[in-house]
């Protein structure tokens, strides 16, 4: 299923030509064709040069041994997977 059949179903759906069911049953397909995977996300425990305690980003690449995000200024950063429930830690 493309994109646009999806959009399709999404507005067949809208105007009452589908169910709910039958667009969950065609997102499920599409999902799986284009390979989608929920993002990880964490929280950080202590405060960093650009993110403060608390805050949550989403992890864009992951390698063995760091995790890539975006800071709150939009920069390329890394943090050490090691540093887990120390200076952060999973949502």
């Amino acid at each position: 299923m493309t994109n646009k059949e999806l959009i399709e179903k999404v507005y067949e759906f809208y105007v009452g030509d589908i169910s709910s069911d039958e667009l969950k049953c065609c997102y499920e397909n599409w999902n799986k064709e284009h390979n989608y995977k929920k993002l990880k996300q964490i929280k950080f425990l202590v405060d960093m040069a650009y993110n403060c305690s608390g805050d949550i980003v989403t992890i864009l690449e992951e390698d063995d041994n760091n995790l890539y995000y975006n800071d709150s200024v939009r920069r390329w950063c890394y943090i050490e997977k090691n540093l887990e429930n120390k200076e952060w830690e999973y949502v």
